[in-house]
């Protein structure tokens, strides 16, 4: 289960990530689920979602800086 609970951090959040699997147009992380499109990023535990203006990935960390839903 993620770590991040709500309410969701107002600032760049990092999430360690296992398996980071391409496929379309999206990003798929096997265990905490973690999907990035083109201007959408979801963070979901079951808890919450993140829409953010803007993310990064690199490696098995997912940076995001945005609001929550």
């Amino acid at each position: 289960a993620a770590i991040y609970r709500n309410p969701v951090p107002k600032r760049p959040v990092r999430y360690q990530i296992p398996i980071l699997i391409r496929y379309h147009r999206f990003y798929h992380v096997s265990g905490d689920t973690c999907k990035v499109s083109d201007d959408t990023y979801q963070v979901s535990d079951d808890t919450y979602k993140v829409s953010c203006d803007s993310y990064h990935v690199e490696g098995d960390t997912c940076e995001v800086s945005g609001h929550d839903t």
